[in-house]
């Protein structure tokens, strides 16, 4: 599969990390599904997600979000998906 991820996703995914970290952050994709790359638009992270060392929950509402999405008029993006981060905690320390 080949993904391109916006110069506007790759900030905001890189922020959601640091704000959450050392606890995991989540949210949505929203794009462009192509034959040949995804195309990543944005990254739209969930501020009330349940954060953990090693999960995170979705809120409630982040079905909502994603149906609302699918419905905007105006909107010309697709829901893609979801993504969380996987940080270092413990024994599953990243060691460079």
């Amino acid at each position: 599969m080949n993904l391109f991820l916006s110069t506007e996703a790759r900030t905001i995914l890189s922020f959601a990390s640091i704000e959450a970290f050392k606890k995991e952050c989540a949210g949505i994709l929203l794009g462009y599904r192509t034959p040949r790359p995804i195309i990543v638009r944005l990254a739209i992270h969930f501020q009330t997600a349940e954060r953990r060392f090693t999960e995170v929950i979705f809120p409630k509402k982040s079905e909502q979000f994603k149906k609302l999405t699918a419905e905007l008029p105006t909107s010309d993006m697709d829901v893609l998906g979801t993504f969380h981060s996987h940080q270092s905690w413990g024994s599953k320390r990243y060691e460079p």
